[in-house]
């Protein structure tokens, strides 16, 4: 309690003095505004935010909070008004669409070399167009496994091997299962995104993994029906219809039980859980998920952007430096957000317990979304897809054929 309080002490007075500095009253009079808008604000940023102007006294941080239904346009009319933010972050598959219209400076010609070359590689894939790296990861959850020892003790596993391969996961998940006397699942082997919500990522998992690509690398096509594309999609139906280890509607809660592994989308959740309930959460552990031949998991989070007539980039790139190292990682850490940077894991995050440092260590192999200026449109249609493959109302075949043809049509729209 006293830690939060002199928390909240810091940030009030850091604020109050870069209010007094910004209009030339008092200590020192010479700051410098950064202007910094974000889709979904972190709760510890204004406490990040003070610990940048206390050590970078010539900038002060201006952190304009908006939400995901309202940024693009916000943002692209403040461009085009000549009137844009220093630096804004949005979804990891957006930074194309941006960056494809030209609104962009490229980071890799402002931010640190040291920093870019610091992150995780497949968190900056997104970020690439044509050749420049538009932006910088900020935060990052790399799809993950939560298992329940309880689940596993009374199903006869080891509790301290989880699955590597998905074929030991089907295997182990079986064993899990549990119904009523009227066959309803209460208890889901493994559950995973079976409504519409993240099923684009879990198929993307599986197709990445098996080795094929949403795109062509010219990006002139749209590859989902490739062999591997139907083999991704044709797993991801089995595990209700062949292996009967999830259903849609099933159980999902690994917390309590109710599921006895779970696919998350990153370290917050266990954070979140251990926050919700820490006598259940011991009961729940975390691991890497399986993979197929490439070991490889998909990856969410944000994207910083330096936008075109931004004032103050140099200052922005300062700032996200700051705001993704090793000052600011263990306030984010202990709300359960965790930065893509390699030096973090040999040092801040090393002292995170074995379940949590395994999970973040799975950044190293994370799979973002394709660099693509139809990525953005593609996502609902995928997810529309899967879905209709998943209730059977088509089958996985047609089901990529489908969404195939759909993007091509996106593709050659655009292109026009």
């Amino acid at each position: 309690m006293y830690r939060a309080f002199g928390r909240r002490v810091v940030v009030v007075l850091w604020a109050t003095i870069c209010i007094l500095q910004s209009v030339g009253l008092g200590v020192g009079a010479k700051t410098t505004d950064i202007e910094l808008w974000v889709p979904a604000k972190p709760l510890w940023l204004d406490e990040a935010k003070a610990m940048f102007e206390e050590e970078y006294a010539e900038y002060c941080v201006n952190i304009t909070a908006l939400n995901w239904n309202t940024i693009v346009e916000k943002t692209t009319v403040a461009i085009a008004a000549g009137a844009p933010p220093d630096v804004f972050t949005y979804g990891t598959g957006g930074v194309v669409n941006y960056a494809a219209i030209g609104v962009l400076q490229p980071v890799d010609k402002i931010a640190p070399q040291e920093l870019i070359e610091d992150m995780w590689p497949g968190f900056l894939e997104p970020a690439m167009w044509e050749g420049q790296l538009y932006g910088l990861p900020f935060l990052g959850d790399t799809a993950h496994l939560l298992y329940s020892a309880n689940r596993f003790e009374e199903s006869g596993l080891d509790v301290n091997r989880p699955p590597v391969t998905w074929e030991e996961l089907v295997a182990m998940a079986r064993k899990a299962v549990r119904r009523d006397s009227q066959g309803r699942m209460t208890v889901t082997g493994f559950y995973l995104p079976v409504n519409v919500g993240s099923t684009e990522h879990v198929f993307a998992t599986f197709l990445r993994q098996l080795g094929g690509q949403h795109f062509s690398d010219d990006g002139s096509q749209a590859l989902f029906n490739s062999p591997e594309g139907v083999q991704a999609m044709e797993f991801y139906v089995s595990l209700i219809h062949e292996h009967a280890i999830v259903e849609i509607g099933s159980p999902s809660d690994v917390l309590t039980g109710s599921a006895a592994m779970a696919w998350t989308g990153g370290p917050s959740s266990i954070v979140r859980m251990r926050g919700l309930d820490p006598e259940l959460a011991l009961n729940v552990r975390g691991a890497a998920l399986p993979w197929f031949k490439h070991r490889l998991y998909f990856t969410g989070g944000q994207t910083f952007m330096i936008p075109v007539g931004a004032k103050e980039p140099k200052g922005a790139a300062e700032l996200i430096n700051f705001l993704t190292g090793p000052k600011v990682a263990p306030i984010a850490a202990e709300a359960g957000n965790f930065f893509p940077r390699q030096s973090l894991l040999r040092t801040v995050y090393s002292k995170a317990d074995p379940d949590l440092r395994t999970i973040i260590a799975a950044m190293e192999f994370a799979a973002t979304s394709p660099p693509h200026p139809q990525w953005v449109k593609t996502i609902p249609e995928m997810q529309t897809q899967i879905m209709r493959a998943l209730r059977r109302e088509t089958t996985p075949k047609e089901a990529v054929d489908t969404l195939t043809r759909i993007v091509n049509g996106f593709i050659a729209e655009a292109a026009n």
